[in-house]
Formats: C-alpha cells, structure tokens, sequence
C-alpha cells in the first residue's frame, strides 16, 4: 500500500508535508508509516479520498487507473426469444476487471461506454445461452450486419440483424426460430461486443 500511496503523490504532485496536514497528522508521522510499510485503518478512508482511488484498491495496492477498469452491471434483460419488458436500467453493480486481461479474451480497448446485460431465451444458442451475461457497447448504435440489442414497443430484444436492400431482417442462431422484419419503430440499444467470459457474476 505504501508503494502505490507514494506513487500517487507523486503524480499528483503533493507533498509528503501536504499529504501529513490534510490527514490532520505531523509530517513524521507519515515518514514512520513508510518506514514501517504499514498505515493504519483509521486513516484509510481519508487517504483513498486524497488520493482519489477506491479503498479496496489502496487495501490491495493497485492503481485502479492504471491496471483496472470498472464494468457496470445493469438492471436490464434483453429476450434471445420473444421479447421482454424492459426493467430499471440502473447499475446493480460495478465490477473491476485487469485491462490486461481483458484486452487479451476481448481483443479490444474497455471505453467507458461498454455495459454487461442479461439475456433470456435459447434463440441466439449457441452463440449466446439463456441467463448468459453479454457485453455490450451503447455507443455503438450504428446499424450494420452483427448481433444488436434493439428495442420495440418497450421491449427488448438481441437477433443478429442483417440489411437488406429495402428491410432490416432479425435473425435468430438457434434454427427454430423465425427470422422476422424490423419495424420502423425499432430503437438500436448497443452492439454486442461478446458473451461475459469473466467468473465474476
């Protein structure tokens, strides 16, 4: 914790003098606390506020800027099936993942922009199982041929769509399922990116 607590002051410009007077403690105070590579609890709080990082990633010394990226899990289900109501589309939680590692199983960049969602259904087996968890981007609403999620009638929906030359078709990988034309009504969501490959859920 000590190492990651330095560094930070030392991006952030402040000083050890700095750092001791907005915890209200004398300067040796802090100098004793690097000598002994050990600060105590009650001070944690103050320090992840100083220093603008979480308190779980100053407890495990990890830059959450630099080695972590936060993936918001929303209060959505969209249908691999006939349709769903829509639910809240708030955060039900945020889930920290090492960029390192996920640029390794996704092949891209984590952006801000990028959500995890719910699906029910069998209609996108086997590309998708039902109560699979999908990674999405909601920035990416442009409509090409892939996998989208899209809403209707306050519904949503996730079909690999393909244009056509007078329609947009929504397919469905599992061959039980018929494909069907996309209404004029229809709301592009976010392109799936991927299943969730992450044991975090």
């Amino acid at each position: 914790m000590i190492k990651l607590i330095l560094k930070l002051l030392d991006e952030k410009n402040i000083s050890k003098t700095k750092f001791a007077f907005n915890l209200g403690v004398i300067p040796q105070i802090v100098n004793n606390w690097i000598v002994r590579d050990s600060v105590p609890k009650k001070y944690i709080p103050k320090i992840a506020e100083i220093l603008d990082i979480s308190m779980d990633n100053l407890l495990l010394g990890r830059d959450s800027l630099s080695n972590t990226f936060n993936f918001d899990l929303l209060d959505i289900q969209a249908s691999a099936g006939t349709g769903v109501a829509l639910l809240d589309e708030s955060v039900v939680q945020s889930i920290s993942i090492d960029k390192d590692k996920f640029q390794e199983l996704f092949k891209c960049a984590p952006t801000d922009s990028m959500k995890i969602i719910n699906i029910k259904g069998d209609s996108m087996t086997p590309t998708f199982k039902d109560n699979d968890f999908i990674l999405v981007d909601i920035a990416n609403t442009v409509l090409a041929d892939g996998v989208f999620v899209f809403r209707v009638n306050d519904e949503l929906y996730v079909k690999r769509l393909q244009r056509l030359p007078n329609k947009v078709v929504a397919l469905s990988d599992n061959s039980n399922y018929i494909p069907f034309d996309l209404p004029e009504n229809t709301e592009i969501v976010a392109r799936v990116v991927c299943a969730w490959q992450f044991n975090s859920l």
